[in-house]
């Protein structure tokens, strides 16, 4: 995991997209918690609803970071390419 964190880091040039996938991570989904109800005091909404609510958010702001990304990197090559840069 903390391969992908670092290609995460690296590739996206700002530490929170690792952050967001380590909490993705540490909000894994396990078939024990839907099949088992050893705690159900833990949560008014049960296990699962847990995850499902913990990880929407993430996924959107992830969402966000990637698009905000794209954009950055499309912006940065249109600079380098613009027509006016270039002599001949």
């Amino acid at each position: 995991m903390g391969i992908i964190a670092d290609f995460l880091y690296v590739k996206s040039g700002s530490i929170w997209m690792p952050v967001i996938f380590h909490a993705m991570i540490n909000l894994e989904f396990s078939p024990r918690m839907v099949l088992g109800n050893s705690h159900p005091e833990r949560s008014i909404f049960g296990p699962m609803y847990i995850v499902i609510i913990g990880m929407l958010p993430m996924a959107s702001v992830a969402d966000f970071l990637l698009w905000y990304q794209y954009k950055r990197e499309q912006m940065e090559l249109e600079e380098t390419f613009d027509s006016d840069s270039f002599s001949v």
